[in-house]
């Protein structure tokens, strides 16, 4: 029963929040409207693709690649945090992704749609990503105390999954 008390006191600790302190529920919240934007753009991209050419083919033409560059950078890219700022990546990734995406509403607003053009700012984009993903988790031991890193690190997965769903719904309306 001492046990069962002490989880469940833990528990409670953690979701408000006392454990794992200020910074990481900035950090945790600024992913999610990043996470948000992510969903967001993707979906927009895939239909503007299919309504602009009516070619299911051509979606993937433009994402299969960046998803390559992805896949590429991710492990690549990972010991730059190792060497550099963690905070500072992870805000140049978001950055990097921010532009991207801007750069491919200005150009569907403009109806300015050249394959070369979109294939080349959404690798950015990837590139982008990739660079997030490589390093966005390894700062969270240094936003949290050590104790509280079991959680800090399963409620931060729980928040980027939230986020994804969310940004799927926010598309979808």
């Amino acid at each position: 029963i001492l046990l069962d008390n002490e989880r469940s006191s833990a528990r409670m600790r953690m979701w408000r929040g006392s454990q794992l302190g200020r910074d990481f529920w900035l950090y945790q919240g600024g992913q999610v409207i990043s996470t948000v934007g992510d969903a967001c753009g993707n979906i927009a991209l895939t239909w503007w693709i299919l309504d602009v050419t009516g070619s299911p083919a051509m979606i993937s033409t433009i994402l299969a690649p960046a998803l390559i560059v992805q896949t590429l950078l991710t492990p690549v890219l990972g010991p730059l945090g190792d060497r550099l700022s963690r905070k500072r990546l992870i805000l140049t990734s978001d950055l990097v992704r921010g532009i991207a995406i801007a750069v491919l509403a200005t150009t569907a607003l403009r109806d300015a749609f050249a394959v070369p053009v979109i294939l080349g700012v959404y690798a950015l984009f990837a590139a982008g990503s990739a660079l997030f993903n490589s390093n966005h988790m390894s700062i969270v031991p240094q936003l949290v105390p050590a104790d509280a890193l079991q959680g800090a690190v399963r409620m931060s997965q729980s928040v980027h999954a939230i986020g994804r769903v969310a940004g799927g719904v926010v598309a979808g309306l």
